[in-house]
């Protein structure tokens, strides 16, 4: 071990001279090991001390360094004489010749591979004394750790490049250094990203440096080297963009911790703070650097990218600056900034130095726009952006009519658990790693959906610490809600970009921070006015939600089909798990089985372990993940591939990757990589995990999955070969059985033919029919050409026993007996598996199988878990969506009020007053009738009571008054009517000539007029009764009022003769006249058809 640290600083620069992307690295522990004079099998002795100079001629010296930081580990090989190449055992004469060279390499001791260096194995391996991948002849160079890199350069035509770093922010301007080919002088450098090409500076025979161009999209891009200007690129390599918000940010933007405003997304900062590597900048600390602020924006169909002003030029490169908002000069080198450019990154870079830059994530602008602002849009500026914002969001298209069709929230946290194929914890509020929950505060977990709509959003649901979906229904924009209760809401654009990428608003975090985290900051934190917000992004309901299928192969290994039949395979070789050959949703999941270590009485097991998965969506990306033996497990637990690049999850960054048609995300506390979970484009789920060198594979799978149809039939129940494959009937298929919620076709061949399984499968019999008529049928062996080639590298082999992998002649136990054998006897008990198992004959197999507790136990673990979390997961809820509230109302309970059976009542503070229904139930998907419950002040309300008490005694009066006045308006119409009508003054005259002309009869009684009778009548002849005051009067001294003289008062008589009354007071013929009365008392009486009677007296 070396101790020494100037030995250790030399070991050091030496890997970082040679080792494109080792500058940050430190030989923190090293060992050295010298083979000094080291002769061939079969050299001659030299037994005289005089001869010891002579034999040195047929002896090598060479040496061996290994160093590392604890993470990184690099090999040296010192070569300072080859003088020999072979052995006299190998056929070798004087050290050289023979059948076989001496082998110079790497080899990790666990059977993963041999790594050979230049020339080993042949003749010429004395040239590695002469020759070298790094700078110095005789010393090779090589990262070992996790895969062998070399250093240096190749002078080979062709190859591959080392990149580092190996990925880059999408924005772009970051150096990256390359090596691949050794460069000469003149050598003129290009290196294409993807379809941009830029230019590199030569920096050493192995090394270059580029500038890597903006991009607007996430993932591995090719990239390709050119040492010829641009003729040929023959050294090819990968790159990984980081989407901005996930990319390790180059320039930190410190927010002060006690003092709330200070904060750089607080626009009244008085003070802010940043800092970087200086030395990630350039190792030359006299350099100035300075510092901008790039702005973004885009519009419907296009974006905008641009410096909007310098924070600092020409200061030196500390790696910290502090600096006051308002006293920044504003060059202000955009017009109008502030229109537009609301968000964007602070870039540090070299001053008049086209080099590297240093990015921040993407921050707001606030403390920048703040006097624009003020002066444009007022005092309320931030309330005006907000609603300026609100109007122009309702203009768009309603994005969220996509979300509920296609990705409706799952109505409970177990089912947002199970479903990991359509959705994905939100990264910053997850239960199981960050739960800071910066826009969704009172959250327990977060997810959002995995992949975009057509329309580029998202959907993002959140749940309460009971598991409960919340709602923006139930907030209020009084009091603390802001503080404790954000609910999740839908995003117009997707945080992670949606395919084609490059344009609005599908470009990854920039259309996401513009459409949707922008707008929360303006109407939620600058003018605490979230209503606006939360109008515009309403939670959507899960009503039409529903759960995915899952299937489960664990253990030795122990099925669970997708509905829900158990059996165990252990069989060995490559099979299909899953399958489906619909062109819309194309689906291949592959396995590997091996049989695992020997027992510990050193005997094979005879069953299986997966040890590898291959994943393929359509004619997307393949992932291949495989488990570590034990002596590979240090540092992690799986190996995960895609597309032939080994990729890993042990930083933030790396956590979620995005690939074709496919992303892998692990876990943010899990930094061993024991568990990664892939989700396709067509919405499949697969979990992977890891224990004790086993992989288990769960498998959700959406409800377009879900076929009726039996396999090998059409919609018609056709032969498959006379039908359009539109037609054509599409179900899943493999070791997990088909989904169609129908148990009986379950273990289901691929030619349609379908095996009863029923009762206990775990049993010697059934297992053995399972694994000869169906299991078997699903061997990966190229014969069939539905199932295709296999996914699986020829390069990953089998990490036990390859020669026993390919034994021919394995035969399993398909389920053991209950006495155990000698050997397995002197271990364990059965007494010890019965005990340790429960039960479970999934267990107690695993157990006495390989003879190892631990296994069985964890077999039990595994499969406790997912039947409880697909008994949760996937039960069929209910919902009736939230239930509408005003402001004030308390409604309870506060969270499990929207799912069958439910009830909610609502009240209100103790000084308001209640309005509507107090209490609704949730019944069959729909809400009871009743109004929507709102509260008012009772001061007000009693108020208003007084007030309508008031009003309607008011109103009754009036109406009163108008109903008579109505009523005597009407009898005024209907005696005008009468009087004018002229049948009533015709009948009165003809009736008066009758009785005055005709003679009186002989022999009659006297009659007397209705007066003189006492009683009066109608027309009709109907009594009419008279008053008793009118009877004392002589009729004689009546006199009737003017309007009914011509009518019915006959003139009385004075002298004789015969006279007409003309109207006037006067005699004529003997008759007088007399003049009306001024003042009369009328006595109103019935009267019918034109008769109007009345008895009068003078006063």
């Amino acid at each position: 071990m070396v101790v020494d640290p100037l030995l250790l600083d030399n070991i050091t620069q030496h890997v970082q001279e040679g080792y494109t992307g080792a500058n940050g690295w430190r030989a923190e522990h090293a060992f050295i090991v010298t083979w000094y004079r080291m002769a061939y099998g079969g050299a001659p002795r030299a037994l005289d001390v005089s001869q010891f100079e002579h034999v040195k001629d047929w002896q090598n010296t060479f040496q061996l360094v290994i160093a590392s930081d604890e993470i990184r580990t690099f090999a040296i090989y010192n070569y300072a004489r080859v003088n020999w190449t072979s052995s006299n055992e190998a056929g070798g004469l004087n050290g050289f010749g023979g059948k076989q060279a001496a082998m110079a390499g790497f080899n990790g001791g666990n059977g993963t591979g041999w790594y050979p260096l230049p020339y080993s194995g042949h003749g010429r391996i004395w040239k590695l004394g002469y020759f070298s991948n790094v700078l110095t002849p005789g010393r090779w160079v090589h990262r070992i750790d996790e895969l062998i890199i070399p250093a240096g350069c190749t002078n080979a035509s062709d190859g591959g490049v080392v990149l580092a770093p190996p990925f880059g922010p999408m924005q772009g301007g970051v150096a990256i250094n390359i090596s691949g080919p050794c460069l000469r002088e003149k050598d003129v450098v290009k290196v294409t990203f993807e379809s941009w090409e830029v230019n590199c500076k030569r920096i050493s025979r192995v090394r270059a440096r580029c500038i890597m161009p903006m991009f607007h999209k996430t993932g591995m891009v090719p990239v390709r080297m050119s040492r010829d200007g641009g003729q040929s690129f023959p050294f090819f390599g990968k790159f990984y963009i980081v989407v901005p918000d996930r990319a390790p940010p180059g320039v930190q933007l410190i927010d002060a911790v006690d003092i709330a405003t200070n904060r750089w997304y607080q626009p009244y900062a008085d003070s802010l703070k940043m800092g970087w590597q200086a030395l990630n900048l350039t190792y030359n600390l006299g350099a100035r650097i300075d510092i901008s602020l790039y702005g973004y924006w885009e519009d419907a169909d296009r974006s905008h990218f641009e410096r909007i002003d310098y924070l600092a030029r020409g200061v030196t490169n500390t790696g910290a600056y502090e600096f006051k908002p308002a006293q920044i000069q504003r060059q202000r080198l955009l017009t109008d900034a502030w229109k537009k450019f609301h968000f964007g990154f602070v870039q540090v870079a070299i001053s008049d130095v086209e080099d590297g830059v240093l990015w921040s994530r993407p921050t707001p602008f606030p403390w920048y726009h703040l006097p624009d602002w003020r002066y444009h849009w007022g005092k309320n500026w931030a309330l005006d952006m907000c609603i300026d914002w609100f109007e122009y969001d309702g203009r768009r298209r309603n994005f969220q009519i996509d979300l509920t069709k296609e990705l409706p929230c799952p109505c409970k946290l177990s089912q947002a658990l199970l479903d990991v194929g359509r959705f994905m914890p939100i990264m910053n509020c997850d239960k199981d790693g960050n739960m800071e929950c910066p826009f969704n505060k009172g959250s327990q977990h977060c997810i959002q959906s995995a992949t975009a709509t057509w329309t580029g959003s998202a959907q993002q649901c959140c749940y309460d610490w009971d598991g409960f979906l919340m709602f923006t229904d139930d907030w209020e924009p009084d009091g603390d809600y802001s503080r404790f209760f954000q609910p999740g809401i839908p995003a117009r654009a997707h945080a992670f970009g949606a395919r084609p990428y490059l344009m609005p608003p599908f470009i990854p975090t920039l259309s996401h921070y513009q459409l949707d985290e922008l707008p929360y900051r303006m109407c939620c934190q600058w003018s605490d006015h979230c209503e606006f917000f939360y109008w515009r992004r309403m939670t959507n309901g899960c009503q039409d939600y529903k759960a995915p299928a899952a299937g489960y192969i664990y253990g030795e290994p122990h099925v669970i089909t997708f509905d829900g039949i158990r059996y165990t395979f252990p069989g060995k070789g490559y099979f299909v798990l899953v399958m489906n050959e619909n062109p819309k949703s194309k689906l291949m999941i592959q396995i590997r089985l091996e049989q695992p270590d020997d027992t510990l009485w050193h005997s094979h097991v005879n069953a299986t372990v997966i040890t590898g998965v291959a994943i393929q969506d359509g004619d997307g990306s393949i992932l291949q993940a495989f488990a570590r033996k034990s002596m590979r497990r240090w540092r992690y637990r799986m190996d995960v591939i895609v597309d032939g690049t080994p990729r890993y999850f042990d930083m933030p960054f790396w956590k979620y990757q995005q690939f074709n048609r496919l992303s892998v995300r692990n876990p943010l506390q899990n930094m061993n990589q024991s568990e990664v979970v892939v989700m396709t484009q067509s919405g499949v789920g697969i979990r992977i995990g890891e224990s004790y060198g086993m992989l288990d594979v769960m498998v959700t799978l959406p409800p377009n999955y879900n076929s009726t149809c039996r396999p090998g039939q059409t919609m018609a129940n056709q032969n498959l070969q006379t039908i359009n494959p539109q037609d054509r009937c599409y179900t899943t298929l493999g070791l997990l059985g088909v989904y169609n919620n129908d148990q009986t076709d379950d273990l289901t061949t691929l030619t349609g033919q379908s095996i009863r399984a029923s009762g206990d499968t775990h049993n010697a019999g059934t297992t053995q029919m399972i694994y000869d008529q169906f299991g078997t049928t699903w061997r990966i062996d190229g014969r069939n050409d539905r199932i295709g080639n296999l996914l699986f590298s020829e390069k990953y082999k089998p990490i036990y026993n390859p020669l026993l992998f390919a034994d021919p002649t394995y035969y399993p136990v398909f389920w053991p007996s209950n006495v155990l054998d000698m050997n397995a006897s002197r271990v364990f008990s059965m007494n010890q598996v019965t005990v340790a198992c429960q039960g479970l004959p999934e267990c107690e197999y695993d157990y006495i199988m390989t003879g190892r507790r631990e296994v069985g136990l964890q077999t039990m673990e595994k499969q406790k878990n997912f039947l409880s979390l697909s008994k949760k997961g996937s039960v069929q809820l209910k919902s009736c969506g939230p239930l509408l509230k005003k402001e004030g109302v308390i409604k309870t309970p506060p969270a499990a009020n929207y799912l069958e059976g439910d009830t909610v009542v609502f009240s209100c503070k103790p000084k308001y007053f209640i309005h509507g229904d107090i209490e609704r139930t949730c019944k069959n998907g729909t809400w009871s009738p009743g109004w929507w419950a709102w509260c008012r002040d009772r001061n007000l309300e009693y108020a208003l009571k007084w007030m309508t008490a008031l009003l309607s005694i008011f109103g009754i009066v009036v109406l009163i008054i108008v109903f008579y006045c109505i009523l005597w308006e009407l009898r005024k119409r209907r005696v005008a009517e009468k009087i004018a009508d002229g049948k009533t003054k015709d009948v009165s005259r003809r009736t008066w000539n009758k009785g005055r002309n005709s003679p009186t009869p002989q022999n009659t009684i006297d009659e007397k007029t209705p007066l003189q009778n006492g009683t009066l009548s109608d027309l009709n002849g109907e009594p009419i009764k008279t008053n008793p005051y009118a009877q004392r009067i002589s009729p004689d001294s009546l006199i009737a009022p003017q309007a009914y003289v011509d009518s019915y008062m006959p003139p009385r008589r004075i002298g004789s003769g015969n006279a007409e009354w003309n109207g006037n007071d006067e005699v004529i013929n003997g008759y007088t006249l007399g003049p009306q009365p001024t003042t009369y008392e009328s006595y109103p009486v019935q009267s019918q058809g034109n008769a109007h009677l009345m008895q009068s007296s003078q006063i």
